[in-house]
């Protein structure tokens, strides 16, 4: 999480402030279990002494439940089964990572990370949680030793609750106007995890993605020097891996369960037999975002098509302009079996 940053009355240097938490204090995501709140063989996975914590007590044989479907989970599933344990990864969800995949791609994600020999369940809550020696039981069936819960992180703002920093009562964020200052506390700014800024569809929440902390972070400082800054991301990007399924998306991306929205058409394909996907959305025939697995593709140049506002039929034309890796990826075509269907 990136601290607050507050600005001296004095006139002196601003300065980031911190704050100390318990293992499983703000920050993270605690476990909603009682008997994994404290005690052994329960590691979140969020710092890097976290990461040692979970190095030291993982060991080859073990079994290990990686509780929690997202990027920090399927990043503990990966080391832990590489790690020579024999790793349960469970998802409350009905599918891997929805906020960001539709079902048919998290099922191409799923078969895969199935295929390396991790039991990889979804639609899996965890209902009942019990020490039994030194190991656990989970819902009554699952016995194991060791446990990640991976259930993301959240602000660390808990030391600012009796200050006259506003935050967010939903998120735990720090309240900021556009320009990053607080609402409430003048010459208190806030960057990153714990600020609450203004998102493309008017709602106000936490980014939570490295190069936004960046962004927001240089946006700060320029206030602070007494520019007039109004902080807004640009069209979203990201990447990340699924085991050794490459993840690349750019632009907007509505969320699941948005089918009901009118203009609006996804072309979908899926290479046979292979981890390997491409996803296109488009508004009223415009391109506006891109959901792709199995391969690397240049963000910037998607965002340029977006922008410029392409159609899927130039698109298509001229995916191979935004290879990644030109002298090893396969060139891009058009398959027999790819639809276009109405919604998202």
């Amino acid at each position: 999480m990136a601290a607050p940053v507050r600005s001296a009355s004095s006139g002196a240097r601003p300065s980031a402030t911190t704050a100390c938490s318990s293992r499983w204090g703000a920050g993270r995501g605690r476990p909603p279990w009682p008997a994994a709140a404290e005690g052994p063989g329960v590691y979140p996975f969020v710092t890097l002494p976290d990461l040692e914590a979970l190095d030291r007590a993982a060991r080859p044989g073990m079994t290990v439940a990686v509780i929690g479907g997202g990027l920090i989970g399927v990043e503990a599933a990966e080391v832990l089964h590489l790690r020579g344990l024999r790793t349960h990864f469970l998802i409350r969800e009905p599918w891997y990572f929805p906020v960001a995949l539709d079902a048919q791609e998290a099922e191409i994600v799923a078969v895969h990370i199935r295929h390396h020999g991790v039991d990889c369940r979804t639609n899996y809550p965890v209902d009942s949680f019990d020490r039994r020696g030194e190991g656990f039981r989970i819902n009554d069936e699952l016995d194991v030793d060791l446990v990640v819960a991976a259930l993301g992180v959240v602000p660390n703002t808990g030391f600012l609750a009796e200050s006259d920093v506003a935050l967010d009562a939903r998120s735990g964020a720090i309240d900021t106007r556009d320009n990053l200052e607080s609402t409430t506390a003048p010459g208190v700014f806030a960057a990153g995890d714990c600020a609450n800024v203004a998102w493309a569809d008017g709602s106000r929440r936490p980014e939570q993605l490295w190069y936004t902390a960046r962004d927001q972070g240089r946006a700060a400082g320029r206030t602070m020097l007494g520019d007039e800054v109004a902080y807004r991301r640009g069209t979203w990007y990201n990447s990340a891996k699924f085991f050794d399924v490459e993840y690349t998306t750019a632009g907007w991306i509505p969320p699941a369960g948005s089918d009901a929205r009118p203009g609006w058409e996804t072309w979908f394909q899926c290479a046979p037999g292979a981890a390997v996907s491409q996803r296109i959305v488009c508004r009223d025939g415009v391109v506006k975002g891109f959901n792709a697995l199995g391969s690397r593709w240049d963000h910037g140049v998607w965002l340029r098509w977006i922008h410029e506002r392409r159609p899927l039929a130039y698109v298509l034309d001229h995916m191979d302009d935004a290879r990644f890796d030109e002298e090893f990826m396969p060139r891009f075509r058009v398959l027999p079996s790819a639809t276009l269907t109405p919604g998202v």
